[in-house]
């Protein structure tokens, strides 16, 4: 499964007035409220594939691993998030098991998508080995697969984000064994094209992403951000929609890659991360375009085995964070730039 939890929606236009607690919405549409969530809740887990619907205005998780059960096959279960309510549903076809799944919304088509490797896919239906990507795209009813992407060697999934230049997701993958080096995908609607094959020199762990749906106070965009550990520390880069460079200037955030998860804030084109430092305690930086600045202090967060997820909810056009220790789906945290807060503050 994917380590480093991930997912981000293209923002879209704020719409309707909030109360305290509450996060802007379109008027026909169950508000996000922050706080502690109402059961049923979905069962604890790890790494499961999480995304903000902008169409739809929710939050839509499939999948990961039982949290208390790492002999268990790794669930396929479908859920979503409005309001208070996670509500599970049982549409007549979904994707199957995954052993590492990705999921973000898909502008143009109003669909979620989720890429997957199947956890039978380096056996069962592979020419030679090779694995096989699935894509799924969710509509708000029912899951639908388009055609599958054989990759040429032993990959697996590294990234996912909204490529804002286009409103199509962009895929980061890597082969198993060989010098560092990310193959940059991105999606047309229909199938995955590969643009580029980029050496992120020094790259020894996964990387965050996240969409900047709008230029960022001090530096480029739209575009997506890319930061991951390195041996000596951690490099950041931006994607324009052609090609990726190296940004940031002065230090980067002290954290554990891994236990990372961030997502952009529309509101003032920045990005924010929350991270475990080295003592293990939860904190936040923001990206301004040119350079991270620590910010306050995270809630306690289970993002180091990707229990939980920093979303961009595109209708308040805030970064939200949802779950809490240990494992579970239980509480959201919204964004307010300077902030984590829940209903009743950090």
């Amino acid at each position: 499964m994917a380590v480093s939890a991930l997912a981000v929606a293209l923002a879209t236009v704020r719409a309707g007035g909030a109360g305290p607690g509450e996060v802007r919405t379109a008027s026909s549409t169950v508000p996000l409220l922050m706080g502690h969530l109402a059961p049923p809740l979905p069962p604890p887990r790890d790494d499961a594939a999480m995304a903000f619907d902008s169409r739809r205005h929710e939050v839509v998780l499939f999948g990961g691993d039982a949290a208390d059960n790492s002999s268990a096959p790794p669930l396929t279960d479908t859920w979503v998030l409005e309001g208070r309510r996670w509500s599970q549903r049982n549409p007549p076809s979904h994707p199957p098991a995954m052993s590492d799944e990705l999921m973000v919304f898909d502008a143009p088509t109003k669909t979620c998508i989720l890429a997957g490797l199947p956890s039978s896919g380096f056996v069962q239906g592979s020419v030679l080995g090779e694995p096989i990507l699935q894509t799924w795209s969710w509509d708000g009813t029912t899951w639908a697969r388009f055609s599958d992407l054989r990759f040429s060697g032993d990959e697996n999934l590294q990234g996912i984000a909204v490529d804002p230049t286009t409103g199509h997701p962009l895929l980061l993958t890597a082969p198993n064994a060989g010098p560092p080096a990310m193959h940059t995908w991105t999606w047309d609607g229909h199938a995955w094209t590969l643009r580029h094959t980029d050496p992120f020199a020094g790259g020894v762990t996964r990387p965050s992403l996240a969409t900047i749906s709008r230029p960022a106070p001090a530096g480029r965009g739209p575009g997506v951000l890319a930061i991951f550990g390195t041996a000596t520390g951690s490099q950041t880069w931006f994607w324009d929609g052609a090609t990726w460079s190296e940004q940031a200037e002065g230090d980067t955030p002290p954290y554990t890659p891994l236990s990372a998860t961030m997502a952009g804030d529309p509101s003032v084109g920045t990005v924010v991360l929350v991270g475990l430092q080295d003592a293990g305690t939860a904190s936040s930086w923001t990206w301004d375009g040119r350079a991270w600045n620590e910010g306050t202090q995270a809630p306690n967060v289970d993002s180091f085995y990707g229990a939980t997820s920093a979303l961009t909810d595109s209708s308040s056009g805030h970064p939200i964070l949802i779950g809490d220790q240990p494992n579970q789906l239980d509480l959201i945290w919204t964004w307010d730039g300077q902030r984590w807060t829940t209903a009743g503050g950090v």
